[in-house]
């Protein structure tokens, strides 16, 4: 199947930031054609990597508590690390 046989298209176009400290604030833009033409549609912009930290952040106090075990293994892990260097 080709795309001409499909009843609408969808392409998104992301703008390339020539500052990557400021990605988040490119606004992404989808435009959707059919037959009788196309329309552009521009979202939000979105700083994925704050929101990625943030979800993150916000599921490690729900995680299981700790096994002591394996605390008490990491730290010795640790000490013999320091130890050893």
């Amino acid at each position: 199947m080709s795309d001409e046989d499909l009843p609408v298209r969808f392409a998104v176009f992301a703008g390339i930031s020539n500052r990557p400290e400021r990605s988040c604030d490119e606004v992404p833009v989808v435009r959707v054609e059919n037959q009788d033409g196309g329309t552009e549609v521009k979202l939000t912009p979105d700083d994925q990597v704050t929101d990625t930290v943030a979800a993150f952040a916000a599921a490690v106090p729900a995680a299981a508590p700790l096994d002591e075990a394996a605390v008490e293994q990491a730290r010795l892990l640790d000490e013999i690390r320091r130890t050893a260097h």
